[in-house]
């Protein structure tokens, strides 16, 4: 399936009822499809299973047809918050047995992942459909970042991955890409990876590490993604791995990107709330940083850039 095809949320917030035997990939890519520390969604329908989180300045989104399951069923569709570190957890016990198929059970506020006798069962929530953090993710307009977007990479040398971790793990690391490929600066000094296969113009940076980030989460999906970005617009990780579809995102550093770029991607992603309250956050026009805006929180500063 293209990006196209599946780039769209199609499930409404409710309880789920369905019954899915998996791969262990399966696994894998469903708990890395939810970013640490963010709020996730989980959706299933009858054409599937649908993955989307967010934290401030990320987000992920993943798909796999319910044909590409070795057995699907649901006799509900619908949509549940889920809690990364639990999925994680299920994870790790379930891919501990080596089975080669897995169990997923979604009744009522509970999921269930079961291989060989080990497993278990997490609760779900069913958001609030006004107002909360992820009916704001559900509403990500995700197609208009794709449709900003003017080049595109292939990633087609698993070495890439080194490249980021050797130069892009630091404080103040940004990387820049281009259609002649990537380039990381740091204080210490400059390095570049040239692309094999890349079409299209402009550039966008990123903070190093935030990019680093969204590709380490994505990398054991696979190896040799695609990059597409725009003129200092939000960029796309686009993984594929068997059936699945998975998509990181990360927003450009705040000086790199123009007024309207800037605005275009704070309206398209995110509003930006406290992560310690989920009350709404202004900028500080002195310090620059971000101030929660509720008295419990202390209107502390918070630095999300």
């Amino acid at each position: 399936m293209s990006v196209d095809d599946i780039i769209d949320w199609p499930v409404g917030f409710g309880p789920i009822d369905a019954e899915i035997e998996c791969c262990p990939i399966d696994v894998k890519v469903l708990a890395n499809a939810m970013l640490s520390d963010s709020a996730a969604i989980l959706g299933v329908n009858d054409d599937g299973v649908w993955i989307r989180s967010g934290t401030y300045r990320q987000g992920a989104h993943a798909h796999c047809p319910a044909e590409a399951f070795p057995e699907f069923e649901c006799s509900t569709a619908g949509a549940v918050t889920v809690n990364p570190s639990y999925i994680s957890t299920l994870r790790s016990a379930t891919l501990s047995t080596d089975s080669e198929r897995v169990s997923v059970s979604l009744e009522g506020d509970r999921l269930t992942l079961e291989a060989n006798g080990f497993g278990g069962t997490v609760p779900t929530v069913i958001p609030e459909r006004d107002g909360s953090r992820q009916q704001e993710i559900a509403e990500f307009d995700l197609r208009a970042i794709h449709d900003r977007h003017t080049a595109e990479a292939d990633i087609d040398d698993w070495q890439f991955e080194d490249f980021l971790n050797w130069e892009a793990d630091y404080p103040e690391t940004e990387i820049t890409l281009t259609p002649d490929g990537a380039s990381i600066t740091t204080p210490a000094g400059d390095s570049h990876w040239s692309w094999n296969e890349s079409a299209g113009s402009r550039k966008a940076t990123y903070c190093g590490q935030e990019f680093l980030d969204v590709f380490d989460q994505f990398y054991p999906v696979e190896s040799t993604p695609c990059f597409t970005w725009g003129d200092d617009e939000t960029g796309a990780m686009i993984f594929r791995r068997d059936d699945w579809t998975a998509i990181g995102y990360v927003i450009p550093v705040p000086e790199s990107s123009s007024g309207n770029s800037r605005q275009q991607d704070e309206s398209a992603t995110v509003t930006r709330r406290c992560p310690e309250c989920e009350s709404p956050l202004d900028r500080d026009s002195s310090t620059g940083n971000w101030v929660c805006l509720s008295p419990q929180c202390g209107f502390r500063s918070i630095t999300l850039e």
